[in-house]
């Protein structure tokens, strides 16, 4: 009798437990959204080049504004809200030929042809806090804490014997602060609006030459990089679903 009791006791607690736990983790709602990526980016790179002079130091900028840049997002919810982004997805391969054309002949020469194919992925992750408890209100302003890893390869391959095969690789994270506010247009469409606010980015270059004229070790060249604040700058606007 007293190890019967004691069975059905268990077995209450662990219903108990089951449907309390069911509780405190109800079941996620998901909905698909549909971004556009305004974006504005920077980039200095520093280089020396020989000359009769010396070695002079070169300094490049880069600045790039993306003006239309569609991606795609999947957001849940339990308590708060988080979202996936894939952000950048670009497998391209680009072919450069250099033709020399001499006008007393019009005789044409290919004097250098240039492959490259470039790999680059950004994916996004999101966890959004709610300010508003009334969650019926048609405009919530909300905050997010973001991360994007990211990869980055380009090989260059050349036919020329001056110039020589190179990889550049780069791996790095992102991270954001990120004010948004979502409107619900009815129970299943929203609006979105956020602004990604870079805070770090945390960045592992790689660059291999193969020039034989070098010895191995220094055909490759590495370097990690940690930025703060970078100059990264985007806003998305977008439209989502509610399954």
């Amino acid at each position: 009798m007293m190890k019967k009791s004691v069975l059905s006791i268990a077995i209450l607690l662990i219903a108990i437990l089951v449907h309390a736990q069911d509780d405190e983790k109800p079941k996620p709602k998901y909905s698909i959204k549909m971004y556009n990526l305004l974006l504005q980016d920077k980039e200095n790179l520093a280089s020396t080049t020989r000359t009769i002079q010396g070695y002079p130091y070169i300094l490049t900028r880069t600045q790039r504004v993306n003006f239309f840049h569609p991606t795609i997002a999947i957001q849940w919810k339990r308590k708060n809200i988080q979202e996936i982004e894939l952000s950048f997805l670009d497998i391209s391969k680009e072919r450069t030929t250099t033709i020399v054309i001499y006008d007393s002949t019009q005789k044409m020469y290919t004097t250098a042809i240039e492959k490259a194919i470039t790999t680059n992925i950004m994916l996004r992750y999101e966890y959004i806090f709610s300010f508003l408890k009334n969650k019926k209100a048609k405009l919530q302003p909300m905050l997010g804490i973001g991360v994007s890893p990211y990869y980055e390869r380009i090989r260059m391959r050349h036919n020329s014997s001056s110039m020589f095969n190179e990889t550049r690789t780069e791996t790095g994270m992102l991270y954001f602060v990120i004010p948004r506010l979502q409107w619900s247009i009815n129970s299943r469409f929203f609006a979105d609006l956020n602004i990604p606010f870079p805070v770090t980015n945390m960045k592992f270059k790689i660059q291999r030459i193969d020039d034989p004229s070098l010895p191995i070790s220094m055909q490759r060249y590495s370097i990690m990089e940690f930025n703060a604040f970078p100059n990264y700058y985007s806003v998305r606007v977008g439209a989502g679903i509610r399954l």
